[in-house]
């Protein structure tokens, strides 16, 4: 298995083309956004891998790491997004919609609705989550 430093690397990179592409605007965005959807869902699953390595979850939820968003459930609650959860939600989305601007989201949309609606993540959250854990 590849090292958490090489792993950590690829996330970097996959995070500047998911970052550059939820700061600028839809129209200036071109045609960026299957690179970015592809760059988002690698990470997700690049973090799972780390996650696996060095029980990034458990760390996080022991020092009370804030929530990266928001999911809304099959009934419409809406539960906070925490590490584990968002990288699944990611990893399982059907599609990704992105709100573009100075607090960029990225809107997970299910294939199915049975158990959520949606999740929400914070691009400015996902970017500060990369900083906070990333060897």
């Amino acid at each position: 298995m590849h090292r958490p430093e090489e792993i950590a690397r690829i996330i970097r990179r996959n995070l500047q083309v998911v970052l550059t592409f939820g700061y600028q605007s839809a129209v200036t965005s071109g045609g960026m956004e299957v690179e970015a959807d592809h760059a988002l869902a690698e990470i997700a699953s690049d973090l799972r891998l780390l996650d696996d390595m060095l029980g990034l979850a458990e760390r996080l939820k022991d020092s009370g790491y804030p929530p990266l968003g928001i999911v809304v459930q099959a009934d419409g609650e809406r539960l906070d997004l925490h590490f584990r959860d968002m990288t699944n939600k990611v990893m399982h989305a059907g599609r990704f919609d992105w709100t573009h601007g100075d607090s960029p989201v990225v809107h997970c949309i299910p294939n199915g609705k049975d158990r959520w609606r949606s999740a929400e993540l914070g691009l400015t959250a996902l970017g500060e989550l990369c900083a906070h854990v990333l060897p």
